[in-house]
């Protein structure tokens, strides 16, 4: 048996530390371990920047085309026409307006001359026209302008016929009397018998007046007219009376003279020389008759001034139709012209008739198979 005897401690004083060894090669890898119990989850972490945009894509192949969708309603339509009128606002049927399938919010405008003309209808039931209903939706039309600025008088007309001649004047104040002129010399000796010296019966009192006669047939012409033709002095009378053999003396003439002098001058207190011209003007009267305008005789226009009145009368007969945008129907003479603008309104439908200073007569608005008829009067210098 071995026995252990202690002799002594060999261990010396604790050296310096002494430099670290160079790694050992990684030793064989052990068996993985059985896993853990699975931890709580942990707090989700703030969101990370966004990162670069990579490249796009390749397109891909196109798709096979896909079944046809039902058809839609279409939309609302515009119509024009004359069969739709008034303004109702109540849901009306009107069966002649001549649209077939109208759809609800469809709309239509009259387009006649008459009220309803640029009135818009609206439908609010859809169908046939005895059946759709339609309600007064506005106008197209605004209000009338104001009259436009009077334009420069018209160049001056041709100059027309010559009158005719005129009543002759007043004879004039008789002149002075002229000097005396010198004597003539003195003529050839003449016949020395009545009967040998011609002379120009001027008055006819022997023959034709301004035919050839005789000093002698002339003078005794004149002694038969005084013998028995030239009244007797107690033939003049100074009374006015109903006698062919009677003739009124001077002063008989001069008592009616001064009677009609007293009567001009009472008349002369109750009509002045004013007065008497404006009569004078009222007493002329002019006429222009049968103007004929259109196919035959589809209106004829009469045209009457009595004094300062004028009166002119459109007389349709027959239908007659012209375009919008200014008709001329005629030209009235001088005596007829206002001299500001005056207007006719047609009978039985809205037409408004211009008359212009220069006398054109004539409408901006369009007819459509209209008889026209209307009349107007003014007042002329």
């Amino acid at each position: 048996m071995a026995v252990k005897v202690l002799v002594g401690n060999f261990k010396g004083p604790k050296g310096d530390k002494g430099d670290t060894g160079a790694t050992g090669a990684q030793g064989t890898k052990g068996a993985t371990g059985a896993q853990g119990l699975k931890g709580d989850k942990g707090d989700t972490g703030s969101q990370g920047p966004q990162g670069i945009q990579g490249e796009k894509g390749e397109t891909g192949g196109t798709g096979a085309t896909g079944a046809t969708g039902a058809t839609g309603q279409r939309g609302s339509l515009w119509y024009n026409g004359t069969g739709i009128t008034g303004t109702s606002t109540t849901a009306t049927v009107f069966s002649g307006s001549g649209v077939s399938a109208a759809l609800v919010n469809d709309y239509y405008q009259n387009t006649g001359t008459g009220a309803d003309r640029g009135r818009v209808y609206r439908c609010t039931v859809a169908g046939a026209a005895t059946v759709a209903k339609w309600v007064y939706a506005g106008t197209n039309l605004g209000p009338q302008g104001e009259q436009g600025i009077k334009g420069d008088t018209g160049g001056q007309g041709p100059k027309g016929d010559k009158g005719d001649t005129g009543a002759i004047g007043a004879t004039g104040q008789k002149g002075d009397k002229g000097d005396k002129g010198d004597k003539g010399d003195t003529g050839a000796a003449g016949p020395n018998a009545a009967n040998l010296i011609s002379a120009t019966d001027v008055q006819g009192l022997a023959g034709a007046a301004g035919g050839s006669s005789t000093v002698q047939l002339l003078i005794n012409a004149i002694a038969d007219k005084v013998a028995n033709k030239l009244l007797l002095k107690t033939d003049v009378v100074s009374q006015i009376m109903n006698d062919a053999s009677k003739a009124a003396s001077m002063a008989a003439l001069f008592s009616v003279d001064q009677k009609v002098n007293t009567v001009n001058s009472n008349l002369a207190l109750k009509a002045n020389a004013s007065d008497l011209q404006n009569l004078s003007a009222d007493l002329k009267y002019f006429s222009q008759t049968t103007i004929l305008i259109g196919n035959s005789e589809n209106i004829a226009v009469q045209c009457t001034r009595r004094g300062h009145v004028v009166d002119i009368v459109f007389k349709g007969s027959k239908p007659i139709s012209f375009p919008a945008g200014g008709f001329a129907f005629f030209t009235l003479a001088e005596q007829f012209r206002p001299s500001d603008y005056k207007y006719i309104s047609a009978y039985g439908f809205d037409m408004l008739i211009q008359i212009a200073p220069n006398g054109e007569v004539l409408t901006y608005q369009e007819s459509a198979s209209r008889i026209i008829q209307g009349q107007c009067s003014y007042t002329v210098e």
